[in-house]
This record gives structure tokens, C-alpha cells and sequence, in this order.
């Protein structure tokens, strides 16, 4: 063998040592991302759009490793209950025309088909232009911390307003002298018990409608009226709140009467907390104004501050349960942060919705919008009320 034969010898020998090396290489990633795989509790499918499973990743969790060859191969309406299959072959093509993640949740028997109830949830996100990635997860143990959870704020609110009405009436007896004349420092006193009575009864009726509004029993008394008689009682009633901070009431309603299909009651709620907050959040000598406009089929109700104002990243969480904005927090005003998820839910179930638009230091908007009164909204938001009453 010359030197030129010696030489390319040294060069095929070192091309396939690159090779393997690479392949090496490639075999330690896939067991890598294997183990990864194999580690991570939720079960993952790749679905095709025709409703085939194509691929299957056992998950760690007892619960929800499932033979693969039960799937591979086979399509959704096949190996799932019709029900579930259906919605989730719905999630899965609406995934792939948004490109965006769908999520489904839902109870199965686990192991399929006999064994006990589980909560899952399902997120499904685009993999291939025809293809979606499913993955699984079991909410079971969430879902009964969240009945627990619900169960003992309904227990214990229910306990705690029979001994609140209570301590009320008695300390009103009390004020109303029928048990003999008090001393000033003796009324002073009472007056703080009453307000921090009123202050108690206040927290629970919003446990207890949060309560019924995630249960699904809240009840609405439904009917016709003049949205402009709502807005001007609520002010009068509330502006007090006003007067004491040194905050003036400014109300615009157009020249024509505008009427809604609504629960007052509810909706007189739902702006008493949206009033009250705008006050809470002023500075005294500014105004707050209530702007009454109809646009499209739709009634909006501005009430806009000039309070202190909302940072942007704290707007996306103002209708999460307990939630305080910094604002807020760092002014010291109090609150229990239920108020808005309450009126959220109200203005929803009565088939409007609130929004907000906030700028730190220069104010809020907050705006309520309800459907107008006419046949045919009037029938698509009664269908809309979950399990409400109507009269």
C-alpha cells in the first residue's frame, strides 16, 4: 500500500468513527428525552385529524398509564366513551383551524371502563398541520380539594350570619336607648361593634353568593326595567360614600328611556360594587362619573374615577378570587377581593359581561354592559341563565 492508499484509508476510517459518533450522540438525546417523557405525569397522544391515535407516551402516574397498543392505530370514537369522544374531536379540530391550545375537561372511569370516577383535564395544541398533541391530566385530587373548599366556605358562612343578625339586633336595641340612656363613650363603642357587624355580614353574603354562583344555584328574578331609574337610585343610595370623601357624582343618561331584561336586585349589586370601588379609589375633591350610552343591541355603563388607578399587569387578575391589586395594597384600602368576581359573575349570568381600562395614577373605567330588553335577546340570555329562577 502506497502513501495516497495509506492516506485515504486514515480518511475513511476517521469519516466513519464521525458517523458513529454521531449516531452515538443521537441515541443518547432520544434515551434522554425518553426518560424526560417517561417521567412526567401526564399522559400524551398525538391524534390526527381524522380522530387516530398515531402516537402514545406512558405517563409516571399509575393512574393514567394505559396499555399503548389499546390506541396506536385506532381512532378516538373507538377506545373513548361517544360522549367524551365527540367533544374531544371538536377540541381537536378547532385546535388545528386556531392554531391555538384548546383544553376540555371531564370525568371517566379509570381503569376504562369499570373503575372509579376521575377528573381529567385534556389541553390539546397544534404538533403537525394535521395532527394535535393531547395531553392528560388528572385533576381528581384538585377537584375534591375545590368541593371541600367550597363545601366549608358554604358551612361556615351559613353558621356565621344567624350570630351576626344577633349581635346586631341586640347592639341596635342597645343604640335605640330602649334599655336606658348611654353615655357617648358607651354609643361610640356600639356604633364600632355595628360597623364591624355590618363589615362581617357584608364578607359573608359575598362567600355565600360565591358559593351559589360556583354551584351553579343562583337565582335570578328576572324582568323588564328603565336601566336610568337603576343608575340614579344606586348613586343616591352610594353617593354618601362619596360625600363623606369628598368625592362629587356626575350622571349621564341619554334623552331616550333604555330598558333591560334583569334581575334589579343583582344588577342594582353589581353597580353598588363598582360605585362603591370608584369612590373607595378617589382622591378627595374629584369626580366620579356614570355614563349611560346604547350601542348595537347593548346597553354600557361607564363609571370612570379619578382614583389611583390599576397597573396593567394586575387588570388580568381583578376577577380572581381574593385577588388585591399592589395599587390598592400600597394605599392600604381595604377589601376582601371577592367584590368583582361577584359582579363579574352576575353581569355574565344575566348574559353581560364587565370590563376595565385603568392607567396607574390617572384613573379607571369600568364599564357593564347588558343586552337591551327586546324577544330575542330576551330568549337567547334566558337560555343562557345557569339554573336560575325567573319570574
Amino acid at each position: 500500500m502506497d502513501e495516497g492508499e495509506t492516506n485515504g484509508a486514515v480518511v475513511i476510517f476517521r469519516d466513519i468513527s464521525a458517523r458513529l459518533t454521531t449516531r452515538a450522540a443521537r441515541r443518547n438525546s432520544e434515551d434522554k428525552n425518553q426518560a424526560l417523557l417517561s417521567a412526567i405525569p401526564d399522559l400524551m397522544f398525538r391524534i390526527h385529524r381524522d380522530g387516530t391515535f398515531l402516537e402514545y407516551f406512558s405517563p409516571a402516574s399509575e393512574t393514567l398509564a394505559l396499555p399503548g397498543q389499546d390506541f396506536l392505530g385506532k381512532r378516538v370514537i373507538d377506545v373513548m366513551p361517544a360522549a367524551f369522544a365527540a367533544q374531544a374531536m371538536q377540541q381537536v379540530i378547532r385546535t388545528l383551524e386556531t392554531g391555538g391550545p384548546e383544553t376540555l375537561e371531564y370525568q371517566l372511569p379509570v381503569p376504562l371502563p369499570n373503575g372509579p370516577l376521575h377528573d381529567f383535564e385534556a389541553r390539546f395544541v397544534p404538533s403537525w398541520p394535521d395532527e394535535a398533541l393531547t395531553i392528560v391530566r388528572d385533576i381528581t385530587d384538585r377537584r375534591q380539594v375545590d368541593r371541600l373548599k367550597d363545601e366549608f366556605v358554604s358551612l361556615v358562612s351559613h353558621e356565621l350570619r344567624t350570630p351576626l343578625t344577633s349581635i346586631k339586633g341586640y347592639v341596635d336595641v342597645l343604640l335605640d336607648g330602649e334599655l336606658g340612656v348611654l353615655t357617648g363613650e358607651q354609643i361610640e363603642f356600639l356604633e364600632i361593634v355595628s360597623k364591624n357587624t355590618d363589615r362581617l355580614t357584608a364578607i359573608v353574603s359575598d362567600l355565600l353568593d360565591i358559593s351559589r354562583i360556583e354551584s351553579g344555584t343562583m337565582a335570578l328574578s328576572v324582568a323588564e326595567h328603565d336601566v336610568g331609574a337603576i343608575v340614579r337610585r344606586v348613586c343616591d343610595e352610594v353617593g354618601r360614600i362619596g360625600s363623606e370623601r369628598g368625592v362629587d357624582t356626575a350622571i349621564e343618561l341619554p334623552d331616550e328611556a333604555l330598558t333591560v331584561m334583569v334581575d334589579e336586585t343583582r344588577t342594582t349589586q353589581v353597580l353598588t360594587n363598582l360605585l362603591s370601588n370608584a369612590y373607595k379609589y378617589s382622591p378627595s375633591r374629584s369626580t366620579v362619573t356614570v355614563r349611560v350610552s346604547g350601542v348595537d343591541g347593548t346597553v354600557r355603563i361607564e363609571i370612570a374615577d379619578q382614583g389611583i388607578g390599576i397597573a396593567e399587569g394586575d387588570q388580568e387578575r381583578l376577577f380572581t378570587k381574593f385577588y388585591r391589586a399592589s395599587s390598592a395594597l400600597k394605599e392600604g384600602i381595604g377589601g376582601t377581593g371577592l367584590g368583582l368576581v361577584i359582579a363579574r359573575s352576575l353581569a355574565e349570568l344575566q348574559g353581560g359581561g364587565i370590563s376595565v381600562k385603568s392607567e396607574l395614577g390617572k384613573g379607571s373605567i369600568f364599564a357593564f354592559n347588558m343586552p337591551l330588553a327586546n324577544l330575542e335577546s330576551g330568549r337567547a340570555r334566558r337560555g343562557r341563565l345557569k339554573k336560575g329562577v325567573e319570574s
